[in-house]
């Protein structure tokens, strides 16, 4: 089996989450591109672990509220009804698609990545792309992260993983083309910081995309919605428009997956 791996070059990407200072492999002997073990550290002196092919950046050190633990019981009720609602998964991944460059040297982030293998679902269009898109994944849960990396390495998509708090992301600001995020954004406090980030790591051209539970106005009412909101809570969410950052240039606001999904779009 395939182990997941910190790719060499990627380390430019990161960033030391004390200091934002860059960081630098402690051994450099017999490197490869893709390395399971070392030491990083930054001109300050702080040092962070690589660690079974996962990068550990998670500071301010970053606790969970309790119900995002539901987050993948979430998941797996609603496509449990897929077929009954005659919902895939490429419908709900249909937003970040439209929004992925088609130049090359394109970099994309998954938030809260852990818990749903989203580049398997793009694989067959990453690998359509002008060269070799360089992709992150980044999540708190340093377990659901260890879980979706081995997912993705079993089918060799080289992206890097890191333990980071969403919140204060180790990366430096409007550096991706495409930062992602699906069906976590209800189980933050602070909407409103994590949206705000996310705008921060997107460059001006590019987008930081959110999709999310929540029923659309259109069906929000029929009857039939009734089990499904009884059952999975979450389909009640509405897209917290009060919460979108002050510098969002434009926001589109659609609904998605047979109106069970929201997506967000903003750019600057």
């Amino acid at each position: 089996m395939r182990k997941p791996n910190v790719l060499l070059n990627h380390l430019s990407s990161l960033r030391c989450p004390k200091c934002q200072g860059k960081l630098n492999l402690s051994d450099t002997s017999n490197i490869s591109n893709r390395i399971l073990q070392n030491t990083l550290y930054c001109d300050n002196g702080h040092c962070w672990q690589i660690k079974d092919g996962i990068v550990s950046l998670n500071h301010p050190k970053f606790i969970r509220r309790k119900e995002t633990d539901v987050r993948g019981k979430i998941l797996r009720g609603v496509l449990k009804e897929k077929d009954s609602l005659n919902l895939s998964l490429e419908d709900i991944m249909k937003p970040v698609r439209e929004c992925i460059p088609h130049h090359s040297g394109i970099r994309i982030l998954e938030m809260s990545a852990g818990g749903f293998t989203s580049y398997l679902l793009l694989q067959d269009m990453l690998d359509n792309l002008e060269g070799t898109p360089e992709l992150h994944a980044m999540d708190s849960s340093a377990e659901r992260l260890n879980h979706t990396m081995h997912k993705i390495y079993e089918q060799d998509i080289p992206v890097t993983g890191v333990h980071g708090n969403e919140t204060h992301a180790p990366y430096p600001a409007e550096w991706f083309d495409l930062v992602f995020q699906i069906g976590q954004l209800s189980t933050f406090r602070s909407k409103e910081t994590i949206m705000k980030e996310m705008l921060r790591l997107v460059a001006p051209s590019g987008s930081a995309v959110i999709l999310d539970w929540g029923m659309s106005p259109k069906i929000r009412d029929k009857g039939s919605s009734e089990r499904l909101l009884k059952d999975l809570q979450p389909l009640a969410n509405r897209p917290p428009l009060e919460s979108l950052p002050n510098d969002v240039d434009s926001a589109e606001i659609e609904y998605i997956a047979r109106d069970l999904m929201f997506s967000i779009r903003m750019q600057k």
